[in-house]
């Protein structure tokens, strides 16, 4: 289904709003992780917003904790989304937060390529 343009812009204002709360406020609770927002998936009929996060390595064993810590903090997240975009949206979405494993399952199916690749020669 096509998005209209007013569709596009909220999920625009959204993700980008999402984006510098991230930095401003977000990065100050987890200063040794790097993450970023990869992926917004808008449902505005149900006023959810899934919100998918990378880490930079996947493996580390205290992203499951920052994913709990982040879900927890979903009413604060919503607050800051209602102060920075309380003029430009009508309602603001509740987020939930999950965790991106494209990347790692992209770098994994070509190391299995690689290695198929090698054992053919």
């Amino acid at each position: 289904m096509e998005k209209s343009v007013q569709a596009k812009k909220r999920h625009s204002l959204l993700l980008q709003a999402l984006r510098d709360i991230f930095c401003k406020h977000i990065a100050d609770l987890f200063p040794q992780v790097f993450i970023t927002i990869t992926r917004l998936d808008l449902y505005e009929k149900e006023r959810v917003a899934k919100v998918y996060i990378s880490f930079l390595h996947n493996d580390n064993p205290a992203i499951a904790s920052i994913m709990d810590q982040l879900n927890e903090k979903q009413s604060k997240i919503r607050g800051l989304l209602g102060n920075q975009l309380a003029r430009k949206l009508r309602a603001i979405p509740k987020c939930s937060f999950h965790l991106d494993t494209a990347l790692d399952e992209a770098f994994h199916v070509q190391n299995l390529l690689e290695s198929f690749r090698t054992s053919t020669k």
